[in-house]
C-alpha cells in the first residue's frame, strides 16, 4: 500500500471543514452521547436513533459475515456504538473521531468481554494511512461537500484492500431549503449544516475526474426514518467479482 495520502484531501478547505465539523461534536459531545444511549429521548430523537440503527445495520451487513482478525476502520466513530458491534464479532477496530470527548465515552461502553477497540481522537484521514481490511464511515461526511468527501475517498482508498463503506445526504427537497437556508443566514453558532448531493451529481462525481480511481460504486440504499435520512454506498476495487 502508498504511504502517501493525495495532495488534495489536506487542502484548506478540508481543514476548515473539519475543524468546523469537529468544534460542533466537541460542543455537543454530551447530546451525541445520550442519543446513541438506551436512554429515554423525544419522540423526533427517536426517530434519529432508529434510523441511525437501521443504518448501521445495512453497512454491518454489506461486511462478510465473518469479520474474525479483519482490520477495520470505524471513521467518525463517536460514541463507539459501531466499534463495540464490529469488535465483539472479532474484528480489529481502530475507532477515531474528531472529539475526545465521544471519544472517551466510547472507552466507557463496551460489552463485557469484548476486547476494547483502539480508540482515538484524530483525523480519519491520518488514521486511515496505517492500512485497514474496510473503512467505514457512517454520517460523517453529510457535513461536507461532495467535492471534499471524494478528495477524502481518494485519499484513503489506497489504504482499504476490500472497500470503503460511506454515508452521504440524499437530496430532498426539506434538506434543499434547509441547506439554502442555512447559506442564506449564517450563524457562527449553527450546528454544521447537512449539505444533501443529487443522485446525479453523485454518480456523475464518482465517475469524473475528481471521484476515486480505484474504487467503483457497486451498491447503495437509502434509510428514512422520521427525521433521519442518509444513504449508504459501497465503494469497492474495479474488477471485483460481484
Amino acid at each position: 500500500m502508498s504511504t502517501d495520502l493525495h495532495p488534495s484531501t489536506l487542502s484548506d478547505g478540508w481543514v476548515r471543514s473539519r475543524d468546523r465539523v469537529g468544534a460542533y461534536f466537541r460542543a455537543g459531545a454530551e447530546r451525541w452521547t445520550h442519543l446513541t444511549s438506551d436512554a429515554p429521548v423525544s419522540r423526533i430523537r427517536a426517530t434519529v436513533r432508529e434510523g441511525r440503527r437501521q443504518m448501521r445495520e445495512t453497512l454491518v451487513s454489506w461486511l462478510p459475515d465473518d469479520v474474525s482478525g479483519l482490520r477495520i476502520l470505524d471513521a467518525g466513530c463517536g460514541p463507539g456504538v459501531l466499534s463495540w458491534e464490529l469488535a465483539a464479532r472479532g474484528a480489529r477496530v481502530v475507532g477515531v473521531d474528531l472529539a475526545p470527548e465521544l471519544i472517551e465515552a466510547a472507552r466507557t461502553r463496551g460489552p463485557e468481554g469484548v476486547p476494547m477497540p483502539d480508540f482515538r481522537a484524530g483525523d480519519l484521514m491520518e488514521a486511515a494511512s496505517e492500512g485497514f481490511d474496510f473503512i467505514v464511515a457512517m454520517d460523517c461526511f453529510i457535513h461536507y461537500g461532495l467535492r471534499e468527501t471524494l478528495d477524502a475517498v481518494r485519499g484513503m482508498e489506497s489504504f482499504s484492500s476490500h472497500g470503503i463503506l460511506l454515508t452521504v445526504a440524499p437530496w430532498t427537497p426539506l434538506l434543499g431549503a434547509m441547506h439554502l437556508a442555512g447559506k442564506l443566514f449564517p450563524r457562527r453558532d449553527r450546528a454544521p449544516s447537512i449539505i444533501p448531493v443529487t443522485d446525479h451529481a453523485l454518480r456523475r462525481e464518482l465517475e469524473g475526474p475528481f471521484g476515486p480511481t480505484d474504487l467503483t460504486l457497486h451498491r447503495s440504499h437509502t434509510v428514512h426514518r422520521g427525521f433521519y435520512i442518509s444513504r449508504a454506498l459501497e465503494l469497492v476495487p474495479r474488477g471485483r467479482p460481484t
